[in-house]
């Protein structure tokens, strides 16, 4: 029952957020009103699984006992100390992060509403299991997204006091930001050939063996700061995927080109589009295309995985525009756009499997209201 459960609800949730984003091609004055349906559902269901990967785990014994001596960033300890001082569940808390990280998107991709049917089931099954695990990241991340459209919307009285805060909820994440800022002073759109050639070149090079140069730089700059000391314990599996602690599986080469033939696909056919979407579309292509490059080095290292799942929005934003504007586009191949559309279409029904498939240990698919192992026990199973 359990496995049917989360199967269920993982269904579920593709579904509301597909039906209700449907509504916002005819109802634009109701954005918010339509929004709060899938806002709510998404919070309730994210928010309230159990043993939700191993950081839900660990930080269930930190909120009820070591907030204090914990080495989370100050801003991030204040406001899970203030729900601890007045006695909030846990569950609640976690749920609080689900919300705030969807607000951020209805918030950030607000001028693309017309595009949500498509984009928001793409992007919860390309994010949510993520967002499930690094639970201060992407705090952060929501923080960096709102701030970032203040940015583009030029109010950036609001934008400076949004991004301030980012280093002191999580400091690590703090190159995102500044990559998307960067990106908003190159107006035009990258190539995609140049994309694709940079990104097979790094899949190449960047392996373990390669990657292993890397770390007496790391440890140079970060190896005294207490705060890193968890992660340069294990610093060779972050980088490398090879160490004691690493869990993520690194593909093979070949399989990881093919792999990433979609996006490529993807960000060939956005390029040609171009010229039919805003002026603001050519940031978010070349965030897109940014994160290609970081996923093309992600395969089996954690630390890079995080920075590129960051950048799974934008593509998944690419993904929408080419599956909504390509069967009007009338300057390509008819072949060869049915070609692209059903590259998209089986990529998008891959993703979705994954998403909703069963987990490895049905104490991993548990809710508030199903679980049976503690937090404890769970996180040994990881």
């Amino acid at each position: 029952m359990i496995t049917f459960t989360y199967v269920f609800l993982h269904i579920l949730l593709l579904y509301v957020f597909y039906k209700y984003s449907l509504k916002f091609k005819k109802k634009q004055l109701q954005y918010w009103k339509i929004a709060s349906i899938p806002i709510i559902f998404f919070s309730l269901e994210e928010g309230l699984r159990w043993g939700r990967f191993i950081d839900w785990c660990a930080y269930y014994d930190t909120y009820y006992n070591g907030l204090e001596t914990s080495k989370f960033e100050f801003l991030f300890k204040e406001w899970w100390g203030l729900f601890h001082n007045l006695n909030i569940p846990y569950s609640i808390v976690i749920m609080t992060c689900s919300l705030l990280f969807i607000l951020s998107l209805f918030i950030f991709f607000k001028p693309y509403a017309n595009l949500f049917s498509i984009f928001f089931p793409v992007l919860i099954s390309f994010t949510a299991l993520s967002a499930e695990n690094f639970i201060r990241w992407y705090v952060a991340f929501s923080v960096i997204l709102v701030s970032f459209r203040f940015f583009l919307d030029k109010k950036f009285v609001r934008f400076i006091i949004l991004a301030s805060l980012v280093p002191f909820l999580h400091v690590g994440i703090v190159p995102v930001g500044i990559i998307m800022i960067l990106s908003t002073f190159w107006k035009y759109p990258i190539s995609p050939l140049l994309v694709i050639f940079v990104s097979l070149a790094f899949l190449f090079l960047f392996q373990a063996s390669f990657m292993l140069n890397f770390i007496f730089i790391v440890d140079l700059f970060f190896g005294n700061v207490e705060k890193f000391s968890g992660y340069m314990n294990n610093l060779d599996g972050w980088l490398t995927g090879i160490g004691q602690n690493s869990t993520m599986e690194h593909k093979s080469i070949m399989i990881y080109i093919i792999s990433m033939l979609p996006l490529y696909c993807v960000l060939y056919t956005a390029y040609k589009l171009r010229d039919k979407l805003s002026s603001e579309f050519s940031i978010m292509y070349n965030l897109g295309a940014i994160g290609v490059i970081f996923l093309s080095i992600s395969s089996g290292l954690e630390l890079i995985q995080r920075y590129a799942e960051t950048y799974y929005p934008f593509l998944a934003l690419l993904i929408a525009c080419v599956i909504n504007f390509l069967p009007n586009y009338k300057h390509m191949n008819i072949y060869l756009k049915k070609m692209i559309q059903l590259i998209c279409y089986v990529f998008i029904v891959y993703k979705f499997i994954l998403f909703i498939q069963p987990l490895s240990h049905e104490a991993f698919m548990c809710y508030v209201w199903n679980y049976w192992l503690s937090p404890q026990a769970t996180f040994n199973l990881y």
